[in-house]
């Protein structure tokens, strides 16, 4: 008779596959919950405020800007504490967070109040049960497949971009935006925090199991031993930190004001709420695709090509969105925005994770985001441009120019697997 006699070898017996799958469900879950309320629902909460506050674009901004304000200097700290700390604690928080703000903003009678309050609840949130702790535990999860658990990771912020708008849609039309933010909460209270709190673990030996076996090839150990102990000199002082930062941070800058701004911009060219939820989710699905995508050739492919292909596809959007474009052509729009943007977040994860390792990873990822600093203020921007030229035209026209300079910036950028060079 054979013996189970550790919890590794029961985890093997009860699961037919390794146990950081189960992570990464979980943690497309509750990304889908942050990313989806906070980002992609947040152009159809824009409308409704407006009109019951009778306020401009340029204010209802603000809260955007907030939220991406406050993720960039939340960002370095939550990354020290996610390589050191209880992940599934930081998660938990940041769900706790947001179902309990959610409930308590649905109160809300003041328009700043709202705007700070929805900035700082969603800043908090995504910070800390978002992208960031996501990459973070598919780092301290996967070797031989880190490329594609770093594609997949993120997948969870554009499921709730195609699940969570088009109900948000429904429930702001049926019933108000205070309504809906009760239902939200509970739905998260319900739902998300048990999943989080009963599956997710900070590594395999958190949850007693076996790491997954790497790639003989790859050879992770003798690279994983060439990384310095990064300290914020050597990782401010290191080339490959500054052109991921610049050439990842210009295309986050567009993609961030073009989503904030998209149903105002497509109610200027005639598309009504609930057309442009369905581009949103059209966006959020191809996203999906492009997250895939680029997280798997990660491993295959010179990142610098990768985004290349990225830029390209993102350019031919923006460019396609000046003037008046048809609904129709907005289909490819969102389509290939969804395509482009997917790609932006797992490849900023390989470049970090294959030049800096996967002990740092969340600090590194983490100082990056702080350095992104400047997207915070792209959703206003856009707005106030909106507001003074009486179209988005200027917007989009700047946004080809900055992600021109991205891809002279990623021509720098040494080739995969190369040691890092101070």
């Amino acid at each position: 008779m054979n013996e189970i006699t550790t919890p590794a070898e029961a985890k093997r017996h009860i699961l037919p596959w390794f146990y950081g799958w189960n992570v990464i469900g979980v943690a497309l879950l509750f990304q889908a919950f942050t990313v989806g309320i906070v980002i992609y629902s947040f152009a159809l909460l824009v409308p409704p405020w407006m009109e019951e506050f009778a306020v401009s674009r340029t204010e209802i901004m603000m809260a955007n800007m907030i939220v991406v304000l406050g993720i960039t200097l939340l960002s370095p700290f939550v990354g020290r504490a996610l390589d050191s700390q209880s992940i599934r604690a930081i998660v938990t928080l940041g769900l706790l967070i947001l179902a309990a703000g959610l409930a308590a903003l649905s109160f809300a009678n003041n328009f700043w109040l709202l705007v700070i309050g929805f900035g700082v609840v969603g800043a908090l949130a995504m910070a800390l049960a978002s992208t960031l702790a996501a990459q973070t535990l598919a780092a301290k999860w996967f070797r031989a497949n880190l490329g594609l658990a770093m594609g997949l990771m993120p997948v969870g912020g554009s499921i709730g971009g195609f699940a969570i708008p088009p109900i948000v849609a429904y429930l702001v039309h049926a019933f108000g935006w205070r309504p809906t933010f009760l239902i939200l909460s509970l739905v998260i209270l319900v739902v998300g925090l048990p999943l989080v709190w009963l599956i997710v673990g900070n590594s395999p030996e958190d949850k007693g199991v076996e790491p997954e076996p790497a790639k003989p090839s790859s050879e992770p150990d003798e690279a994983q031993e060439s990384f310095p102990d990064w300290t914020l000199k050597l990782i401010l002082t290191n080339r490959n930190y500054w052109i991921t930062a610049i050439a990842f941070g210009f295309p986050f800058f567009v993609l961030n004001g073009i989503a904030a701004n998209f149903v105002l911009y497509a109610q200027d060219i005639g598309i009504t709420p609930q057309s442009a939820a369905f581009l949103i989710s059209i966006l959020s699905i191809v996203t999906i695709i492009g997250k895939i995508f680029f997280g798997a050739m990660a491993d295959r492919v010179d990142h610098r090509l990768l985004h290349y292909l990225g830029l390209a596809c993102f350019a031919l959007a923006v460019f396609l969105m000046i003037g008046t474009p048809s609904y129709g052509l907005m289909v490819l729009v969102a389509s290939l925005i969804g395509f482009a943007g997917g790609g932006i977040i797992p490849m900023m994860g390989a470049v970090i994770g294959s030049r800096f390792g996967s002990a740092a990873f969340g600090r590194v990822m983490g100082i990056v985001y702080f350095a992104l600093i400047f997207n915070a203020f792209s959703s206003p921007i856009a707005g106030a441009i909106r507001d003074r030229f009486g179209s988005y035209d200027v917007f989009f026209q700047g946004a080809l120019v900055l992600m021109a300079i991205s891809a002279i910036v990623i021509f720098w950028l040494p080739p995969l697997r190369r040691a890092p060079q101070n």
